[in-house]
């Protein structure tokens, strides 16, 4: 099997249906659809259940305690089947000929990847990213925003092979780490096939991460500590690093963890930023 289509879901029933009607819409129909309850109190077992009564293709659930979509993300990946791990998120669904357009891609690469990144579009049909740069064919993602300002949200498909060496920390008392913490390491190891379709539909919550994002970077902010210990290495600019070295600082003095401290190259130029960083951490408490 190609490709694993994964669903991280929390109290989400009334939104899968749409999902999974995306789906039976496919035509191609070779995928497995795995979800992972991350602990949901409502009737989401009931609904896949019935869901798999009528699917025409393999739907899969998994149940576990609540602890985060990450720990969703890593149960998933550690469970599929496919050679591609396709993450859409419970109020997302799959866009027209989704599964077909990747199948097609994949099949005529043959460049050294590490997986398809595409095009995001909201309920409405309005693009949630830049197009992408002509004559482009693979990039990584960080540098598609860097260097050519194709930036935005965008579906992004991994070899599930390579996820499994990058698996998300899973830190006590936290609920959220922002993808990008495994997405960068990934884009780094490897570039990314441009697919100039849209693969995935969203619609933002009241209630999801993307509309709660400042109280959720608060609330866990080991996870952001660990994001912007990433990033720094990865700027392409002075600027960048400056402004990813003084967030660092801020979330690591909100944390209070030792235990992830910045290693990298730039050592003597972060420590010189560590008062500003404790100023920049009093500003999100008083923002908060």
């Amino acid at each position: 099997m190609l490709i694993t289509i994964f669903t991280p879901a929390y109290n989400r029933a009334d939104t899968l249906l749409r999902l999974f009607d995306s789906l039976k819409s496919q035509s191609n129909k070779n995928f497995e659809w795995l979800i992972v309850d991350d602990g949901s109190t409502d009737n989401t077992k009931e609904t896949v259940e019935e869901f798999i009564k009528s699917a025409d293709f393999n739907i899969r659930y998994i149940y576990k305690e609540n602890s985060g979509k990450h720990t969703a993300f890593n149960k998933g990946v550690q469970n599929a089947d496919g050679e591609l791990f396709f993450c859409i998120d419970s109020d997302d669904y799959a866009a027209k000929d989704c599964i077909k357009n990747i199948y097609k891609a994949w099949e005529s690469n043959t460049s050294d990847v590490s997986g398809i990144i595409a095009y995001k579009e909201d309920t409405n049909g309005k693009m949630l990213c830049d197009k992408f740069p002509e004559n482009v064919v693979t990039e990584k993602a960080y540098n598609l925003n860097m260097l050519y300002n194709c930036g935005g949200e965008f579906s992004l498909i991994f070899k599930t092979d390579i996820l499994k060496k990058f698996p998300f920390p899973e830190i006590k008392g936290e609920k959220f780490i922002t993808e990008c913490v495994i997405y960068d390491k990934i884009c780094e190891y490897k570039p990314l096939l441009l697919l100039d379709k849209t693969l995935t539909v969203c619609e933002y919550m009241e209630d999801g991460l993307s509309k709660n994002s400042y109280s959720i970077m608060l609330k866990n902010p080991t996870g952001y500590q660990i994001y912007y210990i990433n990033r720094i290495d990865m700027a392409l600019s002075v600027k960048e690093r400056t402004g990813y070295a003084l967030r660092y600082w801020a979330f690591y003095f909100i944390s209070h963890n030792k235990e992830y401290k910045y290693s990298g190259k730039y050592k003597f130029t972060v420590f010189c930023l560590k008062p500003a960083g404790l100023l920049l951490k009093l500003y999100y408490l008083v923002k908060r």
